[in-house]
Parts: structure tokens; C-alpha cells; sequence
């Protein structure tokens, strides 16, 4: 399930809502493009995405004499600049622009994977005002409130079967399947660091300082 935090106009924390309470599982963060329709605007937006930090500067020893970090580096040249906005300013580029860049998830890294026993109170900590996670994005320009949230729920593989051959009038109430769910999952709890950590490992989150 993914969820545009962005949507809701009632605040980001309406979200919760939507995950179930007191199911494991993994989530990841993504950045949410979204830009004004305006050519200007739109342009200036875009170069500012292009040049900001794309993930946590870090460094480390190299024995026996160094020390050495390394950061995110964007640029677009002037005359690559130049055509953008004037690209920009016409209708048809601009709106198939626009299209492919509401599949931005599909073409990013995650900016941060992680696990919870409890998604929904996960998510929660993560959306409070001083959430560690939520200041360093801050630190970089990214708003969480206005990012893609992906919840991957760690339901067993006989479940999703029953849930998904059954016809859509005849599936459960989501209050009927939770607690016949929580029962079932029960016993992948202590492996919810695994999803994560091969998760973590195949698709590079950016803002991950550490794994586990």
C-alpha cells in the first residue's frame, strides 16, 4: 500500500488511519515530486531538487592515514539549464513532464526501509515534530509530510491467498481479518530484521545511517 502523505489536507498523521494497528511489517519513505504548474516555478523547483543532497553525508578511517567523507553531488550544465526551461514553457512538454514525474517512485532509491512490530506506531514516531528521521530529511529540504510512505504489512502467504480467491463481496471486514492475522503472523515477529536487512541491502536507502 502506498500512501501520499501530501493528500491530506487534515494533516499527515491522518495517515494512520489507513494502517491497520498492532500489524509487523516493513515500510519505506519516498520522495513525493510535486511542483506547480507555472513554467518558472516549476523550473526553479527542479533545479533546486536536482542540486540538493541525495543522502546522508558520511565518513570514515582509512587506516593508517586517512580520513575521508563523501556527499552527494548534483548539477545540470547551462545549456542543458537553458533547453529545460525552455522545454518547460511549452504546454505539451510540461504536462507529459508532469505525468511521468507522478511515477517518480518507481524511479527512485528509498530514502529510508524500516521495520516495525507495530507499523502504524512506527509510522507515528516518525511523523512526530521532533522525529530523528523527520530532522534529517529537514536538514536536506525534504518534507516527510508531503512524502510517499510504502507499508508492506507481513501477512502469511496463506492468508493473502485466502483473502485475494475470495469474491469482493465476500471478503471480511478489515476488524474481522486483524486479530485472525495478528494470530498468524505471530511467529514472524523476530524475523522482521531480515525484511529489513535485505531490503536495506538490495535497494540502498539514502537516509539510512545504519542497518538494523
Amino acid at each position: 500500500m502506498v500512501i501520499n502523505l501530501s493528500l491530506f489536507q487534515s494533516g499527515s498523521e491522518t495517515c494512520l488511519n489507513y494502517i491497520p494497528p498492532g500489524v509487523s511489517g516493513i515500510y519505506s519513505w519516498f520522495q513525493n515530486f510535486k511542483y506547480q504548474d507555472d513554467p518558472e516555478s516549476l523550473f526553479n523547483s527542479l533545479i533546486e531538487d536536482i542540486e540538493r543532497p541525495k543522502f546522508t553525508e558520511r565518513s570514515g578511517v582509512i587506516s593508517p592515514y586517512y580520513h575521508v567523507g563523501i556527499r552527494s553531488f548534483g548539477k545540470i550544465s547551462d545549456s542543458k539549464r537553458k533547453r529545460l526551461k525552455e522545454a518547460l514553457y511549452q504546454e505539451d512538454f510540461r504536462r507529459h513532464f508532469q505525468h511521468a514525474l507522478g511515477n517518480a517512485i518507481l524511479f527512485q532509491s528509498p530514502l529510508y526501509v524500516g521495520k516495525a512490530s507495530d507499523l502504524q506506531v512506527r509510522v507515528r514516531q516518525h511523523l512526530a515534530s521532533d522525529s530523528v528521521l523527520r530532522n534529517r530529511l529537514n536538514a536536506v529540504g525534504i518534507n516527510i509530510d508531503q512524502a510517499l510512505l510504502m507499508i508492506c504489512p507481513i501477512w502469511g502467504e496463506a492468508e493473502s491467498n485466502e483473502y485475494s480467491n475470495q469474491p469482493q463481496e465476500d471478503l471480511p471486514s478489515l476488524d474481522e481479518c486483524i486479530p485472525e492475522l495478528l494470530d498468524e503472523s505471530s511467529s514472524m515477529d523476530q524475523q522482521e530484521d531480515l525484511f529489513e536487512e535485505v531490503f536495506s541491502r538490495l535497494f540502498s536507502p539514502q537516509f539510512s545511517i545504519r542497518l538494523g
